[in-house]
């Protein structure tokens, strides 16, 4: 069933367009400054999350971006040195995949410029209200991405 028209959920939609647009904007120039797109950032964010390895097919699910893009992003920060591969321990024809000392240097650096450039407009919000959203919005990118 769709939102009806004037609806809260409807009137929110719009909102969120241009919202999203100004984001990706900005966030295409900081990760564009280091080589990757928003996509590579957040399998990098994703792959920096908890310690250990993953293998493709677990990263593709939990960064909802589709399989090819996700194992040419790896092959890309192998050669850059951002990721190192490991035969599985489980099933030698897949590989696991561990972020390394230098991908989060450059995860810690983008993180760092991201924070100069889009947080400002963030704290405009208070603590409670940032806490809501994160909360709202990770609610809504489950229901998306099921």
């Amino acid at each position: 069933m769709y939102p009806q028209k004037n609806s809260q959920a409807h009137q929110l939609s719009y909102t969120l367009l241009p919202l999203t647009r100004l984001y990706l904007a900005r966030l295409n120039i900081v990760a564009g400054k280091y080589g990757i797109t928003p996509d590579q950032l957040l399998i990098l964010h994703t792959l920096s999350a908890t310690e250990g390895r993953w293998t493709i097919g677990k990263i593709t699910r939990l960064v909802a971006v589709q399989q090819p893009a996700v194992s040419k992003a790896m092959m890309q920060f192998e050669r850059r040195q951002l990721v190192a591969s490991f035969a599985s321990s489980t099933d030698k024809r897949k590989k696991e995949i561990e972020i390394t000392p230098a991908g989060r240097a450059l995860l810690g650096e983008i993180q760092n410029r991201l924070a100069h450039n889009l947080l400002p407009f963030l704290t405009q919000l208070e603590e409670q209200e940032l806490a809501t959203m994160n909360l709202l919005s990770q609610r809504v990118i489950s229901g998306i991405a099921a």
